[in-house]
């Protein structure tokens, strides 16, 4: 059974909507990337993190629309295309939430980890609720691609591998804040989640 976004009409037009607001907002946090990294700019502790999440995405995308085109068996034929336009609506979800959280944190968010001498601890708006509200939209966006292929083995196939790149790099960019930024990171680690509200 070929997934939904591939047939003509308004499954495919949703979802290439979908794609594009969520590229088209990533675009400030590249500007402010080159900005904050050229030269003369703060230098990266980055350790490989960036491409490790680009890499797990792209695997994640690729087995989760290869099962979802091979494993037949396991389409979801309940109310289809109503899971269909859920994965859509998380997509817009994500990218809304990511795009607010590149826009709170303005000229210091960067795609690689660098750290500005002079950057503050951000604890209003999303950053008050999650630590990395970003990479929870984002997270997002993934989940809702996974449902959208409307394939019960395609969701693990997408999230696990593009978690797991998530979380190095998650672990990789509070290394290098905690060591540039110090006490207010920590007190800010100790009373914070990172990804999901109360529980983690």
């Amino acid at each position: 059974m070929q997934p939904l976004m591939l047939q003509s009409g308004i499954y495919q037009t949703l979802f290439i909507a979908a794609v594009i607001l969520f590229a088209v907002q990533q675009i400030p946090a590249l500007q402010s990337t080159l900005r904050l990294t050229g030269r003369g700019g703060s230098p990266t502790r980055d350790k490989g993190s960036y491409m490790v999440v680009q890499v797990a995405v792209l695997a994640g995308v690729v087995l989760g629309y290869q099962a979802a085109t091979h494993l037949k068996v396991a389409t979801i034929t309940w109310h289809r295309p109503l899971v269909f336009f859920l994965g859509v609506g998380l997509i817009v979800l994500g990218s809304a939430i990511s795009w607010l959280a590149i826009r709170q944190l303005g000229r210091y968010f960067t795609v690689v980890v660098a750290v500005r001498p002079d950057q503050p601890v951000i604890r209003s708006g999303l950053y008050g609720i999650v630590r990395h509200p970003s990479y929870t939209g984002q997270l997002l966006v993934f989940l809702g691609y996974s449902v959208t292929l409307t394939n019960w083995v395609s969701i693990p196939a997408v999230m696990i591998v593009t978690i797991a790149g998530y979380l190095y790099r998650i672990m990789v960019e509070e290394q290098g804040l905690r060591a540039q930024l110090g006490a207010p990171y920590a007190e800010y680690m100790a009373r914070s989640h990172r990804l999901i509200p109360g529980v983690w």
